[in-house]
């Protein structure tokens, strides 16, 4: 393999790399307790295709877990998991399937902790 091929598989792979989300930083934007969700300002920018960084759009209702809601607000600085899968069709404790092909999306955001 030469410098030109071993370039290529190291673009590659950071370009799978980056659409793989697993856990961010966010701000809080707006909090509804009756719902138990969230919108959310991710605090990492991304890398666009020219190369300049950008700002991840909203993340809208996402589920803040129970132990979270005393301490949340607006202004809040929250830890997010992004589900293995699509939690899209998740009711109670239930098997589902996900019905879907999106996996670690920042679709599927999960509010885990407020960070201090």
């Amino acid at each position: 393999m030469n410098g030109q091929d071993a370039k290529f598989f190291e673009r590659f792979a950071a370009s799978i790399c980056s659409g793989i989300h697993t856990t961010a930083p966010a701000r809080v934007l707006s909090y509804d307790a009756s719902k138990q969700v969230a919108d959310l300002k991710v605090l990492f920018k991304r890398q666009g295709n020219d190369g300049s960084t950008k700002e991840y759009s909203p993340i809208l209702s996402a589920p803040v877990l129970k132990h979270c809601e005393p301490d949340i607000k607006v202004g809040s600085v929250v830890i997010v998991s992004f589900a293995e899968r699509s939690i899209d069709n998740l009711v109670n404790n239930q098997t589902f399937n996900p019905d879907s092909t999106r996996t670690h999306s920042i679709n599927d955001a999960i509010v885990m902790g407020v960070w201090k």
